[in-house]
């Protein structure tokens, strides 16, 4: 297991500019547009996978003048998934974990024919809230890694692994991702004894240099014999002061580090 919207059309729009694997401009299959297709693989690829929060990435939660966090805030995480051609997957379970509050509604979700789906997210024990006030949530499930597909052919073929993509992003031609994990530090990279294992993956399994998808592979050096992959997508909540109506993270310009998305 390895890393790295349909509800309106402008809903839409904001996705693709948000959480930490943004589509880039250059897609890796096809663009997230809108269509009411279904998908015909039935596998959502990574880059085309993505969490977003109806409420926005700031929460207030705490008011400084009565000492006391605020109780009943909700924010529903949304998650769309979309194949490798940007055809929505419907029926797939998708699972949630946050690293901190509840998620009263379940875990888990089952992705409608637009391929979205949705828990919801509330505050818990204060006594447990992370020392950054940044709460990081993430999104996982079963699919497959993208490549950049330069010629056309649908193919994950060499000439797929010399182009170089969006910078960061594809690198030998594709997107290797290792298990889901709470990027505390911010970095985009796993780091030991500092960010924090998703339950479920807490031997945490880099990415293995291989490209695990369900389109051919014809490369030299990059072709994995497993199709099927745990793909995710994070971001993150701000926590916030209603008394003072200013965010109390103390990180770099009041964000989470490495944020926003």
């Amino acid at each position: 297991m390895k890393r790295k919207l349909l509800l309106t059309t402008s809903l839409i729009a904001t996705l693709l500019q948000v959480s930490c694997g943004d589509i880039g401009d250059e897609p890796a299959f096809g663009t997230v547009d809108g269509d009411d297709t279904i998908s015909a693989t039935g596998v959502p690829a990574v880059e085309n996978f993505r969490i977003d929060l109806e409420e926005g990435y700031v929460m207030t939660v705490f008011d400084a003048d009565d000492n006391i966090y605020s109780p009943g805030e909700t924010n529903s995480l949304i998650i769309n998934a979309y194949d490798h051609n940007g055809a929505p997957v419907s029926n797939l379970t998708v699972n949630f974990a946050a690293e901190w509050g509840v998620l009263p509604e379940g875990t888990s979700c089952v992705t409608d024919t637009s391929g979205s789906c949705s828990v919801a997210w509330a505050i818990s024990d204060p006594g447990t809230v992370p020392s950054d006030y940044c709460v990081r949530v993430v999104a996982y499930t079963t699919g497959e890694e993208s490549y950049f597909e330069s010629n056309g052919n649908n193919i994950f073929d060499d000439e797929d692994t010399t182009h170089p993509g969006t910078p960061g992003k594809f690198v030998n031609g594709f997107i290797d991702i290792p298990d889901p994990f709470f990027d505390t530090d911010g970095d985009g990279t796993y780091t030991f004894g500092t960010d924090i294992p998703v339950p479920g993956f807490d031997s945490h399994t880099a990415a293995d240099g291989l490209y695990n998808g369900s389109q051919t592979c014809t490369t030299t050096n990059f072709c994995s014999t497993t199709n099927t992959i745990t793909i995710w997508d994070d971001t993150f909540m701000d926590l916030k002061d209603e008394s003072t109506s200013t965010t109390i993270t103390p990180a770099p310009d009041n964000e989470c580090v490495g944020y926003p998305p």
